[in-house]
């Protein structure tokens, strides 16, 4: 490194340097100095390019897909992201979908994918859920198609390289259409898969499976009906506890087929129901998500119909022991007088306080978030009209928070002239927005998000999921957003 010495002059000589001299020699290493650090900045700007929050840092196309392209994310170990999806393929010159996963390190590089269980033709197979153990095991839920039947329940384990581990398929008595929409594992690794089962003499019942993580052996099955209206009951959730009980919500049809409840039913890691609710919340309610917080409470978030023959959001919580109601709390947006459906829940960590996104119906369809604090006490709503105010509609279909529990949302917003992937934060408070992004895909396309997820740390962000329509072509979507 070359050096540059300042030297002190000497004095009392004939001609010895002045004051002023001096002064313009120290200016003249200012100004070295200066441009140096000025040539090193540019280089490192040149190097990395600044981005903001919002800015897609990376944006992913990987396969054609059907309609619902990538449906939920789920974070891995040392900063790796999981989609699960459906993706198409053609075997003897027909169409068909099947089953995608696909394994993303934090700079947005393919690590893997892989495919799983092709059903009959023409309509396939396709996942509907995911969750990774500490270790990076994946387990995937999803549905398959048959020639005899309507379809049956896919469970399948993947080892973190991608190795297929086991694979299980569900069946019921019935012999007709079984499904899972939700999965969640327990300590062991164990999972809880949630969904509906088709049966010979009523509609369907919900129904929970549990799958040993080494083998996939099935370890037991509970099944719920409402005897007393003989109808239909499905599972949407379930969460699991720190002592293996599982907690599982969706709908159940009422008496006459009149009213329907929203049943939450806690389960043993045995597989004995602990305790049952019946929660008549409106009518025709419909849980859609089920979360614990941090005390272990109970939260249940959902849609009903409510005063006025309008669909209202609601969140309920219970006390874990018992499952009895703490409190409900219907998000009787009336000055609004819109229909309102939920589409997604998350539990802040500060506080406890739930927040519900969703789509509201009108002249305008319009995203809808709804915060509540531990107690039940409203804390503040919002409504964000679409781009194109006049004609458009947008609704919101996916939420996650940060450390902060500030929030991200995705939705769709549409109007004639555009299809949008939307994206935006807002603040914990109701602040609404920081910042919002918009990634375009085709006119009249199946352009929606499906699931968010936020990582922390140097390499962390926000992603967001879903299909992404380009030139007539629906592909599975993954991008990654600073946060």
């Amino acid at each position: 490194m070359r050096t540059l010495t300042l030297r002190q002059p000497a004095t009392g000589a004939r001609g010895e340097p002045g004051a002023g001299a001096v002064t313009a020699v120290a200016g003249a290493v200012a100004l070295l100095v200066v441009t140096a650090l000025a040539a090193l900045l540019l280089a490192a700007a040149a190097a990395q390019a600044v981005t903001l929050p919002g800015d897609v840092l990376w944006q992913k196309t990987t396969v054609r897909s059907g309609s619902t392209g990538f449906v939920e994310l789920a974070r891995g170990p040392r900063g790796v992201v999981y989609a699960v999806g459906a993706r198409d393929y053609t075997t003897g010159g027909k169409a068909c979908e099947c089953i995608v996963l696909a394994k993303y390190n934090a700079s947005g590089r393919l690590l893997w994918q892989r495919s799983l269980a092709g059903g009959a033709i023409p309509t396939g197979s396709e996942g509907s859920g995911i969750a990774v153990d500490a270790a990076g095991n994946a387990t995937v839920i999803g549905y398959k198609s048959t020639k005899t039947h309507g379809g049956d329940i896919v469970v399948a384990r993947y080892s973190p390289g991608g190795k297929l581990l086991w694979t299980r398929t569900y069946n019921g008595a019935a012999d007709d259409t079984d499904q899972a929409f939700d999965v969640a594992l327990d300590r062991g690794g164990n999972a809880l898969v949630a969904g509906e089962t088709a049966t010979a003499v009523h509609g369907s019942d919900l129904l929970l499976l549990k799958y040993a993580a080494r083998t996939g052996r099935r370890v037991w099955k509970y099944t719920y009906n409402n005897a007393a209206a003989n109808l239909d009951e499905g599972a949407n959730a379930v969460v699991v506890d720190r002592k293996g009980a599982s907690y599982v919500t969706g709908w159940s049809a009422g008496t006459g087929n009149i009213d329907g409840a929203v049943p939450v039913i806690k389960v043993s890691a045995a597989g004995k129901a602990l305790w049952k609710q019946r929660l008549q919340i409106g009518h025709w309610g419909n849980a859609g998500r089920i979360a614990l917080d941090s005390a272990g409470s109970v939260v249940v978030g959902g849609d009903c119909i409510g005063p006025g023959d309008d669909r209202d959001l609601f969140a309920v919580k219970l006390r874990p022991a018992s499952g009895t109601q703490v409190w409900a709390a219907p998000a009787m947006l009336a000055s609004w007088a819109y229909d309102q459906t939920l589409n997604d829940m998350v539990v802040g960590i500060g506080h406890d306080d739930i927040y519900l996104v969703g789509g509201s119906l009108g002249p305008v369809p319009m995203g809808v978030i709804a915060a509540y604090k531990s107690t039940g006490a409203e804390l503040w709503h919002t409504f964000y009209t679409p781009d194109n105010y006049v004609s458009g509609s947008l609704a919101w279909t996916a939420v996650a928070r940060d450390a902060h529990d500030d929030l991200f949302v995705a939705g769709r917003d549409e109007s004639p002239s555009n299809s949008t992937f939307e994206v935006g934060k807002a603040d914990w408070d109701g602040t609404w927005p920081l910042w919002q992004t918009r990634i375009q895909g085709s006119l009249s396309g199946n352009t929606i998000p499906m699931d968010m997820l936020w990582t922390s740390g140097s390499t962390g962000g926000v992603y967001a999921c879903g299909v992404l329509t380009k030139a007539g072509h629906d592909y599975a979507y993954i991008a990654k957003l600073k946060p």
